[in-house]
């Protein structure tokens, strides 16, 4: 707490989520010795006031939104030893972490010569590190992960002999790395053993030139090494085993043979995955109980049995082509699927009559290692310990995160829960048939919660997405895909199943986004859903395109609506040409009939009646009638606003033009009149834009207020009374489903429907298949309303 008395020694304001700007006015506080104001949503630039504090020795700004750049002021503090960002295990964690900050380092920092932690990552910080921060010789705490540096490491770190932690996480900087920085002291002074600090090591996501596994033989002690994705190449020395709490070497170039006489890694957790290892895995290794991850390398298979333990992760570890899960043997493939759908991080659901798979079991819901395969089709692997948290065992899962604030979403139970993962994340599924595909991910970030403390609108996810090992999507961002947190988004990619019928998906962190926000050890790639279908479709997960649909001929949204509109209004074309021919004898009667009822009249099909009504939606109902309920028409073609008959999920991603082109054809085709229909000819002419569509003339239909439902009771079942004494024909149009075994054509069409036509406009997870009720014509449904 923080009073107005020039004596006050501290000012803690932590994570109270205050809004406003920075103040300089901290500056009247003479006395003033430490400004915590970790994770608030001040804003503003660093205060060149606070520079007269001449006892001020720590200062935490760690999670706000500061901007402009360090002032070179901020050199001058006679006695600052910290800039800490929060308290663990009783250490003060220095940091300017997690804001705006931008440009470049000032040199005048290197006269800090009492600063012993500096941690600047998660800014905008350009250029280089100036030489003058040599001076800085009893540094011990150096952070600069996720940043924008543009030059190589420097020699001078290798001068900071007291220095106990390094972290340059995707920092910007190149390599190669300087020798000198692994031998730092013979890291007998990296390690405080009497204080319970260790020595870290962590660098990754550094772009270069190859550069040899380095010597690390001086290392005792060491807590995390992390060497990742640094273009390192050569052979795994073995001093490196005896690291105490995490080894990462992943997605290098490291080959060769891991000597298998040694035991196996003291670590909690060794990542060794996407690097070019070969010969046998050590059997110590396969013996452990602590996490290891084998994936993606070239390990001779195993002679034994595959070791049952979801610590070990072996996915195409091994360098026989026909084995896919590590130990797992693919199956033969002989029915492919053609689509996949999975609910990560949650239970079973149907979305749209499509069955999500959930992936959420007591075995998958934490573990820095996780290899899952549900024994049908995919699996996926979870790979990383999420770091600095204090947790070491898993005791509170991050791998599964979930939400009550979904109601806002379409699909609320597929955006409830979603996987996350530290380091990376691959969904794969094998038997798929070959061919082109529409992988649908589906996101929303729903950790950081911007409405509900103000606080977590600094935190960033950023990950690389990856399609078939190929970069698909760099630095994606959900909360800035989706504009804003809470939402959802759906991000689209196409892809091709080859001959080895393995499609995959893979999410990696490469160091970017903030690790501190809403506490520290959150960070990595998050997915809600996965949805996969054959084809390369515009709406894989839409409520009128099939899953299973045909891969598309053309990308083309407008051809493909047109063909598909061309076949059904065929349809209606040919049923409506039997049902003139049906009831032709009584038009003449039933007009003659109705002519004195001073009525409005139409006849429609059942189907034009279900699609015109959102089948029979309650939106739409306007009244109760003698003979039920009484829906909207073709109202809408009277008022000029056809348009409103468009799915209102397709927002406004659709050609306006060519959508009331398609609806206008439509009305023709429908119209009660049958010499006033158009010919097959002249619907496509008109829906390929050679010829204009005509306006429809024709009696109104049942629309507005006028109706006279109850005049007509009487009337109608006065006309069934007479058909059922009759007897003469039925009151079907032709018989009770259409033949699907022939071709059904008229002299006037340029294409024939066949039974393979109709099979064609469905599928087993089409919305509105096209079964007996949808094509045939009943009299009795088309005249009743």
């Amino acid at each position: 707490m923080c009073s107005s008395s020039a004596s006050s020694r501290r000012s803690f304001l932590k994570s109270l989520s205050l809004q406003g700007m920075l103040p300089p006015e901290f500056a009247n506080l003479t006395f003033l010795q430490t400004i915590d104001l970790t994770r608030n949503y001040l804003y503003g630039t660093l205060p060149t006031e606070w520079t007269s504090l001449q006892h001020l020795n720590t200062i935490s700004l760690t999670a706000n939104r500061l901007t402009g750049e360090i002032p070179r002021e901020w050199g001058n503090f006679a006695n600052l030893t910290y800039l800490y960002a929060s308290v663990v295990d009783n250490r003060m964690l220095p940091s300017l972490e997690a804001n705006q900050l931008s440009g470049t380092i000032p040199e005048e920092l290197g006269n800090l010569t009492n600063l012993t932690e500096l941690v600047l990552s998660s800014n905008q910080f350009v250029g280089s590190l100036p030489a003058l921060l040599a001076k800085m010789k009893v540094l011990k705490r150096f952070r600069v992960s996720d940043n924008s540096f543009n030059d190589t490491v420097p020699e001078f770190i290798g001068e900071w002999t007291d220095l106990e932690r390094l972290e340059m996480y995707s920092s910007g900087l190149k390599g190669p790395i300087p020798a000198a920085v692994f031998n730092l002291g013979n890291l007998k002074d990296l390690c405080v053993e009497i204080s319970d600090l260790f020595a870290y090591w962590r660098i990754s996501d550094m772009p270069g030139p190859d550069f040899k596994f380095p010597n690390l033989s001086n290392i005792n002690n060491m807590d995390n090494l992390v060497l990742r994705n640094l273009n390192m190449s050569g052979s795994i020395l073995t001093d490196i085993w005896k690291t105490g709490n995490t080894i990462d070497l992943s997605f290098n170039k490291l080959g060769g043979e891991i000597n298998g006489n040694i035991p196996a890694p003291s670590a909690d957790f060794t990542f060794l995955s996407g690097n070019k290892l070969t010969g046998n895995i050590p059997y110590s290794f396969l013996k452990t109980e602590n996490s290891i991850d084998f994936s993606y390398n070239r390990f001779a298979p195993l002679s034994s049995t595959c070791p049952d333990d979801s610590k070990l992760n072996t996915y195409r570890s091994f360098s026989s082509e026909n084995i896919t899960n590590g130990c797992l043997i693919r199956p033969s493939c002989r029915n492919p699927y053609r689509s996949l759908h999975i609910n990560c991080g949650g239970e079973d659901v149907i979305i749209n009559n499509t069955w999500y798979e959930g992936d959420k079991f007591p075995d998958t819901e934490k573990g820095a290692i996780l290899n899952y395969n549900n024994g049908t089709k995919w699996g996926f692997i979870s790979t990383g310990d999420f770091m600095d948290d204090d947790n070491k065992y898993d005791e509170n899962n991050k791998y599964i995160l979930s939400t009550d604030s979904t109601s806002s979403m379409r699909f609320p139970k597929l955006y409830s829960t979603a996987r996350a993962t530290p380091l990376f994340l691959t969904y794969y599924a094998y038997c798929m048939e070959k061919g082109n595909y529409t992988v649908n991910l589906h996101f929303a970030e729903i950790l950081f919660r911007d409405d509900e403390v103000p606080f977590h609108k600094v935190g960033r996810r950023i990950f690389d997405i990856y399609i078939q090992e190929s970069l698909a999507k760099k630095d994606f961002n959900i909360k800035e895909a989706a504009n804003g947190t809470g939402k959802e988004i759906i991000i689209s990619f196409n892809a091709t199943v080859t001959d080895n019928n393995n499609l995959e998906i893979r999410l990696y962190w490469a160091g970017k986004g903030t690790t501190v926000v809403p506490e520290r050890g959150y960070y990595g790639p998050l997915i809600s859903a996965i949805s996969v279908c054959h084809g390369f479709t515009t709406n894989c997960d839409g409520e009128k395109q099939p899953c299973y649909s045909e891969p598309a001929k053309t990308n083309s949204l407008t051809i493909v609506i047109g063909v598909v509109t061309s076949v059904l209004f065929l349809i209606l074309c040919v049923v409506g040409f039997f049902c003139w021919k049906r009831n032709s004898g009584h038009k003449n009667t039933r007009e003659r009939d109705l002519k004195g009822l001073d009525l409005q009249t139409g006849t429609f099909t059942y189907r034009q009646l279900k699609a015109a009504t959102n089948n029979f939606g309650y939106a739409n109902k306007i009244g109760e009638g003698g003979f039920g309920s009484v829906y909207k028409a073709f109202d809408l073609q009277q008022k000029e606003n056809l348009l409103e008959l468009v799915d209102p999920k397709l927002e406004h991603e659709f050609n306006k033009e060519e959508a009331e082109r398609m609806i206008k054809v439509a009305l023709l085709c429908s119209n009660a009149s049958p010499e006033l229909r158009p010919t097959m000819s002249e619907v496509v002419s008109m829906l390929e834009a050679q010829t204009i569509v005509q306006e429809v003339i024709s009696d109104p239909s049942i629309y507005g207020d006028d109706l006279r439902l109850k005049s007509l009771k009487g009337h109608f079942q006065q006309m069934m009374q007479e058909q059922n004494s009759s007897g003469a024909q039925s009151s079907n149009c032709f018989s009770d489903k259409i033949g699907l075994g022939s071709s059904t054509t008229t002299a006037h069409d340029l294409y024939s429907v066949n039974s393979e036509s109709i099979r064609n406009l469905t599928s087993e997870h089409d919305l509105y298949p096209a079964n007996s009720e949808a094509t045939c014509l009943n009299f009795s449904k088309s005249s009743s309303v």
